[in-house]
């Protein structure tokens, strides 16, 4: 006999087992009956459950569903692992405004769209059923009515609410049509292409360690970025964000962080480091999170630079941003991105670089976006850049980064360099006499120019196009230089194309400097206020001319023609006036009276003379030159300190000095703290220092150093303290000191250290030096007769690399070639010791390592530095002195084997030495009092101080005070 399946009998054996057969008809016969049933033909459970939806099947080879207006929807291939069914419908636009109420989908997305969105399109909806679409192209026909096309944006509603999908208008002028194409990377369950109204702008700020806000700033600003942090190569955060704002303010703070380090180099190398790899990535995404939360910040703003030329790191750059987006947003804060100009390459393309914008776009709040940086195409193609913003980014995040400062470029636009306003407006002011006398008397007619205004005709011509003011002038390295000056006009225009696309705003570089165009800020209450870009009436710029304050009539060129009438010293300026303010420059001239010529008297035969024995010696030329005193010799030995006069109790100060029988003090007058603008100098802060040395009989000599902004030649290193470039300017300062203090400065140091490019702002040069030497003494003398002029001491340094030093013999030598000799009346020398003794060989250890292989860094170079000027002038040892720390700054690490005792013995076998030697006139010790609290403990001027902390004599003070003087 047969058996039985095995299914088949153990379904048997329950079904025959007592107490069983009721059970399995209830709970397996029934079901299993029902289920055949809804499973059998000719309708299933899977037709009930899934309807047919009345779309258009697609299977993984793609396909494209139509509607009958025009608009598609293709799944390209293999993208569906496997089939789907897709329906596409259209509602018209006015049947879909009119459905405001119900609870069903299109009421609900209806009365979702936001105010600041309007419908132009059908109400398109998708219904699919199988296979989840994730990536297909929509194309939407642009309906008529639906301009301006500038600011069209699709979106799609997700159920919840209206998202903006990222697109592209196209425009096919041979069948007069526009399109919307967009690659999506989601399927909504509808769309709509819809024409965008302005929210109101935003103006927000970054501020730069060196700005401060003011009250009206605070008024305008809606957010504000103060920088100062950095990123550090393991993820960290570096640095402390400027704290130049007031806690009342109505703005939002989210500081900045760059990978641009102090020095201003861009380190991608750190970034790549980070973005890369997963643990630093994540530790800089907790350190931002902990920064943000722990100050209570609005969020953060991400600078990252050198990202726009290259795409390696574009999916990191992404998925770093979206993680860190993630982790803000979960506490409620802001997430903003500033991303570099990308590179035109095409009209509707661009390369981004790293930088994902649709991607990017999506996950951050706040997406600034750099404009093109060349003034000359800046109009026709910004235009361009933003409509492809647009298409990628919601203009709702979107803010255009502009700039207040001006642009400096050598012609070619080879190289670029940005400018405060003022500061582009004095160099179009600087005035010079054309073929100056060396002597003016009654009746003289002189000639004045602003030089690169008059190249320009006098004229500064406004672009058209951008609202700037250009003109080209030749800069001090001979090239011909185009000066775009950004001010209120060309904000504006840019501002109007914030409003042209309905941008979330704009946010503004250097907004907070003081240098800028006053009418900026008109412009910028204007656009916050009524939404409304508007150019400011402002009066033209104009040229004006005044001789000591008393405006010349009729003169309104760029040059100027004065006949004089009197004698006296004139400030003859030239100025740029605009309605709200003035920028000058001026030059002075003094007017003599003409010398009466005396009578020849009645020529008398000479007596005959006896023959000389020899030739008769020749007499030697004074050097002064004019009216100008003749350098001249100062008597006896002059005992000083190098000290710090501003802000100390001088009384106290002046007593030390005087306590160590010391009778000369020497202090540096940095010209940028007391002129900042031309003719403007405040004396302020020099007077008490001069009246209390005059008080007391205590000699001063004044060093006079680092040039205003103002003054300064375009081509200088502004990373550093620099030579002006017009030694008229500088004239003009030396000679109102030596006017002021006339008889109570005795001795006048012309500059320092000008042989390091640190101290003239771009390479040393013998030749940019002389003029600023000539200049002064002229005009010094002219003022003060007996105040002795002091040649700049050059500090050794042990190399030439003509670029940031030349050595100091070398640079000497060169000065006196140039004739130096003729406008000083000493010579300035820093006699440093470093850690050798005062009365070592400075040719004793050539070629050991240290400070001690080369004659630089010995005291007595002073030597090598007589012989290459030849002899003939008194040396004045402006700076010299040793240093003893116990934990030294960097670079003075040799102090820390100097004791104090050692430190005292030197500096007065120092002094013995140098008084010793007959043409050392004086010796200015470094230093008295820079020490704690003064500087901090670190810094390397402390060691040298014979004064300590709170002004307790160390033992080289002591010695100093019991030496014989």
């Amino acid at each position: 006999m047969n058996e039985k399946p095995g299914i088949l009998k153990s379904l048997e054996q329950v079904l025959e087992g007592p107490g069983r057969r009721h059970l399995v008809v209830d709970l397996v016969i029934i079901p299993l009956l029902l289920l055949l049933v809804l499973l059998a033909p000719p309708i299933s459970l899977w037709s009930r459950l899934n309807p047919d939806i009345g779309g258009q099947t697609i299977t993984a080879q793609g396909g494209t569903v139509f509607e009958g207006d025009g608009t598609q929807l293709t799944i390209p291939p293999d993208t569906l692992k496997g089939d789907v069914q897709v329906a596409l419908h259209s509602t018209p636009q006015i049947d879909f405004l009119a459905q405001s109420t119900g609870d069903d989908e299109t009421s609900r997305a209806n009365r979702a769209i936001p105010p600041y969105l309007r419908l132009t399109s059908p109400y398109y909806q998708f219904q699919t059923r199988g296979q989840e679409v994730n990536q297909a192209v929509l194309v939407i026909p642009v309906p008529t009515g639906a301009e301006p096309w500038d600011t069209l944006d699709l979106y799609g509603w997700d159920g919840q609410s209206w998202r903006f999908v990222p697109s592209n208008l196209t425009y096919q002028e041979a069948y007069q049509d526009a399109q919307v194409i967009a690659d999506l990377t989601w399927l909504p369950q509808a769309v709509g292409v819809m024409q965008t109204r302005s929210r109101g702008f935003a103006v927000s700020a970054w501020l730069p360690t060196d700005e401060y806000m003011d009250q009206l700033s605070g008024d305008i600003l809606v957010e504000m970025n103060p920088q100062g942090l950095t990123l550090q190569g393991d993820g960290a955060i570096g640095g402390q964000p400027q704290r130049g704002w007031t806690t009342d303010s109505r703005f939002i703070v989210v500081p900045s962080i760059s990978n641009v380090d102090a020095e201003g180099v861009v380190r991608i190398d750190l970034l790549n480091n980070v973005l890369i790899d997963e643990e630093s990535r994540n530790r800089h995404i907790a350190a931002i999170v902990d920064l943000v939360q722990t100050n209570m910040y609005a969020g953060i703003d991400i600078r990252y630079r050198g990202l726009a030329q290259d795409a390696g790191l574009r999916e990191d750059l992404t998925r770093f941003m979206t993680d860190l987006a993630a982790a803000l947003h979960q506490e409620y804060k802001l997430v903003s991105i500033t991303v570099e100009t990308p590179t035109q390459v095409s009209a509707d393309m661009w390369d981004t670089g790293s930088y994902d914008w649709a991607a990017l776009g999506q996950v951050v709040d706040i997406f600034k976006l750099e404009g093109v940086q060349n003034p000359a195409t800046y109009n026709a193609q910004m235009p361009d850049l933003l409509r492809y913003a647009t298409r990628n980014v919601s203009r709702t995040k979107l803010q255009l980064v502009v700039s207040t400062y001006s642009i400096d470029e050598l012609a070619g636009g080879q190289e670029t360099t940005l400018r405060p306003y003022k500061d582009v407006l004095h160099i179009a002011t600087q005035v010079e006499v054309l073929e100056p006398q060396e002597t003016y008397y009654p009746g003289d007619t002189v000639r004045f120019a602003m030089p690169y205004l008059a190249a320009s005709d006098g004229q500064l011509a406004m672009d058209e196009q951008t609202g700037m003011i250009k003109f080209v002038y030749e800069g001090e390295d001979n090239a011909a230089h185009v000066v775009w000056l950004e001010n209120a006009n060309s904000i504006a225009k840019k501002l109007g194309l914030v409003e042209r696309f309905n941008l979330r705003g704009v946010a503004v570089r250097n907004l907070l400097s003081d240098k800028n165009d006053s009418h900026i800020w008109t412009v910028m209450s204007v656009f916050r206020e009524t939404m409304v870009a508007k150019v400011p009436e402002a009066a033209p710029i104009q040229v004006a001319w005044d001789i000591n304050g008393n405006q010349v009539p009729g003169a309104d060129g760029p040059s100027m023609n004065w006949k004089v009438e009197e004698t006296g010293n004139y400030t003859v300026t030239g100025s740029l006036v605009n309605g709200v303010g003035k920028v000058s420059s001026n030059v002075t001239v003094q007017v003599v009276e003409k010398p009466t010529p005396t009578p020849t008297p009645t020529p008398i035969p000479p007596t005959p003379t006896p023959k000389p024995a020899g030739p008769a010696p020749t007499a030697k030329p004074s050097g002064g030159g004019g009216t100008v005193p003749a350098p001249k010799t100062f008597p006896g030995f002059a005992y000083g300190f190098c000290a710090h006069m501003y802000g100390v109790d001088m009384g106290a100060t002046i007593g030390k000095v005087k306590g160590a029988g010391f009778n000369w003090v020497k202090i540096q007058v940095p010209w940028k703290d007391f002129e900042g603008a031309p003719g403007q100098i405040n004396f302020g802060g020099l007077d008490p220092v001069v009246d209390a040395c005059a008080s007391t009989g205590t000699k001063l000599f004044m060093s006079v150093v680092k040039a205003p902004m103002w003054a300064r030649p375009n081509f200088e290193d502004k990373g550093h303290d620099g030579m002006p470039g017009d030694a008229a300017a500088f004239g003009n300062f030396m000679a109102a000191l030596a006017v002021r203090y006339k008889g109570r400065v005795q001795a006048y140091e012309v500059w320092n250290e000008q042989n390091l490019g640190t101290e003239t702002g771009k390479k040393p040069s013998v030749d940019r030096y002389m003029p600023l030497l000539k200049v002064a003494y002229s005009r010094i003398k002219a003022a003060d007769p007996g105040a002795l002029v002091i040649s700049g001491a050059l500090t050794p340094v042990g190399y030439s690399d003509y670029v940031n030093a030349i050595d100091d013999v070398e640079f000497m030598k060169g000065m006196k070639n140039a004739g130096f000799k003729n406008y000083c009346d000493g010579v300035g020398v820093h006699a440093s010791g470093f850690d050798n003794p005062p009365w070592d060989n400075p040719y004793g250890k050539i070629g050991a390592s240290g400070f001690q292989g080369h004659p630089s860094f010995y005291f007595k170079r002073y030597e090598d530095l007589y012989k290459a000027f030849g002899g003939g002038k008194q040396i004045w040892i402006t700076e010299g002195g040793w240093s003893s720390a116990s934990n030294p700054a960097p670079g003075y690490e040799y102090a820390a084997n100097i004791t104090e005792a050692m430190q005292a013995n030197y500096a007065v076998e120092a002094f013995k030495i140098a008084k010793s030697t007959g043409y050392i006139a004086g010796f200015m010790y470094w230093n008295l009092n820079y020490c704690v609290p003064l500087v901090g403990p670190g810094d390397e001027k402390a060691g040298f101080a014979v004064l300590g902390p709170n002004g307790s004599p160390r033992a080289s003070y002591n010695a100093l005070a019991a030496m014989p003087k």
